[in-house]
């Protein structure tokens, strides 16, 4: 019981509403995920943050980045106003090749990023803020775990996505928005929070693998293209879906702590998630970087690179 208490004051964290957020000005009071407890009383020092309101949103705009995450086509039918426009696919290497094809999905090179991220207009001295839709499966957060690997800590998702902002009556456009380009630098990225291939590969059996993806895939569905079927040997279902409620928001600690329970994992345990292409499992590491798990990372390869490899292993 005392490590759920813990485990729900750190998931309080998860919503940055408080002025001190680099740049930003004192939001209106949001409406807290159940179970969690007032920012007040959370130690911000210590608890990443990585979701913010709508409300929060529209009251620091002029002091914002808004990236929709979404495609073009969604994009262009309307957006948060003022919001750029930037897939994930943008950030990795995803330009060329296929599915299944080794790297194809992965992250590009720091200075790549660095160069995106600046012709974007994209300022480390500003709040980043990415939102995408429910069923976009996570492209708001693989863009939020890229920029937090690139060393931009203070870059956040939209909490239930456009259709929050939208249900909320808050101002949308359909005319681009572009940003005047800056000059990035990343120096290095952040290997604590992504493993490769090889990695797991050759310490399978050291980590707790959590497989995000849905229970027809971790079955063996081959519907996105993947070279072959089933899931990593040891790996535990953790569908993304099961991690939010059905207006998209993200659900309470003491519902994502029993997900995680059921699984058999504990917050000392080095976690793994990883999904088809490394999208959904993005996601899933920052929200338990926030709730205090500290070993986790991102297999951003996924189960694409880990299938179009013959010589790896899969459990039907």
């Amino acid at each position: 019981m005392r490590g759920r208490r813990a485990l729900g004051i750190l998931l309080a964290g998860l919503v940055a509403v408080m002025g001190a957020l680099a740049g930003c000005g004192a939001p209106t009071t949001p409406e807290l995920p159940v179970g969690a407890v007032s920012s007040s009383a959370t130690t911000r020092s210590t608890i990443p943050t990585i979701l913010v309101t709508a409300a929060h949103v529209k009251d620091n705009l002029a002091r914002s980045i808004v990236i929709d995450a979404r495609s073009v086509a969604d994009y262009t039918a309307g957006h948060i106003a003022g919001a750029i426009n930037a897939r994930w696919q943008r950030f990795s290497n995803a330009e060329t090749g296929k599915p299944g094809d080794a790297g194809w999905g992965t992250l590009r090179t720091a200075s790549e990023i660095a160069a995106d991220l600046g012709s974007l207009g994209v300022q480390k001295d500003k709040q980043i803020v990415v939102y995408t839709s429910p069923d976009n499966w996570g492209a708001d957060g693989r863009i939020v775990w890229t920029l937090r690997v690139a060393g931009f800590p203070n870059s956040m998702i939209l909490d239930g996505g456009y259709k929050t902002w939208t249900d909320a009556g808050y101002p949308t456009s359909t005319d681009p928005t572009t940003l005047t380009p800056v000059t990035v630098s990343v120096g290095s990225l952040d290997q604590s929070m992504r493993i490769t291939t090889a990695e797991l590969a050759a310490h399978l059996g050291d980590s707790k693998l959590i497989d995000v993806r849905t229970e027809k895939e971790f079955a063996g569905s081959t519907d996105s293209g993947e070279v072959r079927g089933g899931h990593l040997p040891g790996a535990a279902n953790v569908p993304f879906a099961s991690m939010f409620k059905d207006d998209g928001t993200l659900k309470s600690a003491s519902d994502i702590f029993a997900l995680m329970e059921t699984a058999g994992v504990s917050m000392s345990d080095d976690i793994v998630f990883y999904s088809t292409d490394g999208v959904r499992s993005a996601y899933a590491t920052l929200v338990f970087r926030a709730m205090g798990y500290t070993k986790v990372r991102n297999y951003d390869g996924s189960f694409y690179e880990w299938a179009g490899d013959a010589s790896l292993k899969l459990v039907p």
